[in-house]
């Protein structure tokens, strides 16, 4: 927003300010910084300025104001600056509607497209508990059938089982007595082994001390020679 730089543009009801007071600074600024705060637009006061430099330091610091290459420094319409501000505000209100009805039109169509992914959703999700409830029931059948034919194994198979452990335990039975009655001829034929065991060990026993002492005179020889010839050990 630029302030004029003739005073032709302004109102005809407006009047110049050689130096406005601090009150009117004040009022000056509330209304820049909220024109609809204390009065309507068609009871808005229209003041004017001295330069436009003294107007962009009376709307200043909120870039309200910005610089002009145009005219002079004679003292432009700050009204009229107000009258843009109040413009450009009802123009981005109206941009600010359309862009929040479009926004609800977005949530809408949004809403619509969520509805239908979860009516689709439920009906994928009926399938789908169908089909495992399907398959729930065609494995349990199986594995009851399995069972069934599980356990009739099971019978047929402990039966074997005790046909085979009767006659185990028969042979057992006919083998312990065989055992019995050969074993006493079983025992004198181990005593006889024994005996001989016993005399063999006896004649290793004596054919190895009969070593041990030849070895030892050899031991001693040997000893005495090499005492005798000067070699230690």
């Amino acid at each position: 927003m630029v302030c004029n730089s003739t005073s032709s543009s302004a109102p005809a009801s407006t009047r110049r300010l050689s130096t406005p007071s601090h009150h009117q600074q004040q009022e000056l600024k509330l209304k820049v910084d909220n024109p609809h705060a204390h009065r309507a637009p068609s009871q808005r006061r229209t003041l004017s300025c001295q330069s436009p430099r003294h107007c962009r330091s009376l709307l200043g610091r909120s870039n309200l104001v910005p610089e002009t290459d145009q005219g002079d420094d004679s003292g432009p319409d700050c009204a009229s600056s107000v009258d843009v501000r109040e413009r450009k505000l009802v123009v981005a209100k109206a941009a600010l509607a359309a862009k929040d009805a479009e926004v609800q039109r977005l949530k809408a169509a949004h809403r619509k497209q969520l509805e239908a992914v979860c009516q689709e959703l439920a009906v994928v999700r009926a399938a789908h508990r169908r089909e495992l409830k399907a398959r729930l029931t065609a494995h349990a059948r199986d594995l009851r059938a399995a069972r069934f034919c599980e356990r009739h194994e099971i019978a047929a198979l402990a039966a074997s089982k005790e046909r085979e452990l009767a006659q185990l335990e028969a042979s057992r039975e006919e083998e312990i007595a065989r055992i019995e009655a050969t074993r006493d001829e079983k025992m004198e034929d181990l005593r006889e082994q024994d005996r001989g065991l016993r005399s063999q060990l006896q004649w290793l026993q004596d054919k190895f001390a009969r070593y041990t002492s030849v070895a030892e005179r050899n031991l001693l020889e040997m000893r005495r020679i090499f005492d005798k010839s000067g070699v230690s050990k």
